[in-house]
C-alpha cells in the first residue's frame, strides 16, 4: 500500500512541478507526504533529501519561526536520528520545540512527542541526565 501511495505522489509532483514549477509551495504538500512514504519503506537518505527540499521552499515563503516550518524540521530531526547523526537531530528538535510550544502550548501531545524525539537524540549523545529530564 505505501508503495502505491508513494507511486502516485510521485506523479502527483511531476504534475505539479510541471504546473507550477519545482520551488513552489504548491510542492511542500506532496514532498512531505512523499519523503514520509520513502521514510516508512526505509529509505531515509531519500526521505531526507525531500524533507530538506521542502524546508527550502517553507524557508521562501514562511519566516523561521512560524508554525509551517515545524513539520520539515520534525521529519527532518527524525531522518537525521535514523541516519545516526544524532547533534543534527538534536539541532532540528531544539529548534522546533519553541515554536511547537508556542503554537500548542507545553502541555500538548505533540510537544510531548517533540520532547520524547529530543531526549531519544540526548541519549544517543551520551547526556542521560538530559535524556531522562525530557522523557520524564
Amino acid at each position: 500500500m505505501i508503495t502505491r501511495k508513494k507511486e502516485l505522489l510521485e506523479r502527483a509532483l511531476a504534475i505539479n512541478e510541471k504546473r507550477y514549477g519545482p520551488d513552489h509551495f504548491e510542492v511542500t504538500a506532496i514532498l512531505t507526504n512523499l519523503g514520509t512514504a520513502h521514510y516508512a519503506l526505509g529509505d531515509p537518505q531519500k526521505a531526507k533529501e525531500l524533507f530538506e527540499r521542502a524546508l527550502v521552499i517553507f524557508k521562501k515563503h514562511y519566516d523561521s519561526d512560524h508554525f509551517e516550518i515545524v513539520k520539515p524540521l520534525a521529519n527532518l530531526g527524525i531522518v537525521y536520528g535514523t541516519l545516526g547523526d544524532p547533534q543534527k537531530a538534536k539541532e532540528l528538535f531544539e529548534r522546533a520545540l519553541p515554536i511547537f510550544e508556542k503554537h500548542y502550548g507545553s502541555g500538548h501531545v505533540q510537544v510531548a512527542k517533540l520532547l520524547a524525539n529530543l531526549g531519544i537524540a540526548y541519549g544517543a549523545l551520551g547526556d542521560h541526565k538530559k535524556q531522562e529530564e525530557l522523557l520524564e
